[in-house]
């Protein structure tokens, strides 16, 4: 399911990108894995059209690290466990004060 998960949000990263609804290739994507606890995160720095399924990073909602070769995007503070009540579908989001979803191609 893990993998999955990743392919998706690599195939979302460049349907994002190619729809224009991020400024540049920048921006972040955010999963959560059926393991408890769990978010799979793209990582800090890459933009979402070159991300790579092994580059992804799998964090706990308190934002700690704990799979992955590259430090996990910085906005985790968006999808912490007081903004993401509930299951968390295989979706894009913005920061801001509340996780909203964005509309995805």
């Amino acid at each position: 399911m893990a993998d999955a998960t990743a392919e998706g949000l690599v195939a979302l990263g460049r349907r994002v990108v190619a729809a224009g609804l991020v400024v540049a290739s920048g921006g972040n994507l955010a999963a959560r894995l059926p393991e408890p606890d769990r978010i799979l995160v793209t990582p800090r720095g890459w933009a979402l059209d070159e991300l790579d399924a092994g580059a992804l990073a799998t964090v706990g909602l308190d934002g700690r690290h704990i799979f992955g070769p590259y430090a996990p995007t910085t906005e985790l503070r968006c999808i912490g466990p007081r903004s993401v009540p509930g299951p968390m579908p295989l979706s894009a989001f913005t920061c801001t004060r509340r996780w909203r979803p964005c509309s995805t191609p």
